[in-house]
């Protein structure tokens, strides 16, 4: 759709989109749209700390991921789920269920490496292609942003490593 064009210039959280297409658009719409409107060419699991744990983990390190992600976190894509392909290269999880509310510090909190959200998705990043071989991309943060904007230091977590490594996004 025409609307979509306007993405080229500006990078909102597909949970804003009626912000910048107008108040019919929501994310679900826009993702619907770009996910019916053409073929999925790949699908990569990445994320700057999944990227970084996997690198370190290959080089024999013990890595914990600190990260908040949906209850999808565990569901297969292309055969294998995020969270098992981070297992199997040797990263520890240390996973949570939670429930959508309030973060409380608890001792669970301060122990807890990834964080699974109910009812929310795990952040995604659609990268679209034209036919002129402009990208264009998508962000979703899945609904999991205010969780993790509010969650504790897992301080338990982080005084068994020798080394952290700290990223955005």
């Amino acid at each position: 759709p025409s609307g979509l064009r306007r993405f080229i210039k500006d990078s909102i959280p597909s949970s804003h989109a009626s912000k910048l297409l107008g108040r019919e658009w929501n994310a679900e719409k826009l993702l619907s749209t770009i996910t019916n409107a053409g073929r999925v060419v790949a699908v990569n699991y990445g994320g700057r700390g999944g990227n970084v744990a996997v690198g370190l983990a290959r080089l024999k390190h013990e890595v914990f991921l600190v990260s908040t992600v949906g209850e999808d976190f565990y569901h297969p894509i292309n055969g294998e789920s995020y969270g098992k392909h981070l297992e199997s290269e040797g990263v520890r999880l240390n996973t949570v269920l939670w429930e959508r509310g309030s973060l409380v510090e608890s001792e669970t909190l301060r122990s807890t490496g990834v964080l699974v959200v109910k009812n929310c998705k795990t952040p995604r990043v659609y990268c679209l292609s034209d036919r002129k071989g402009l990208d264009m991309y998508v962000f979703d943060d899945g609904g999991v942003t205010p969780y993790a904007a509010k969650r504790p230091i897992p301080v338990n977590l982080v005084k068994q490593c020798e080394l952290v490594v700290v990223t955005s996004g």
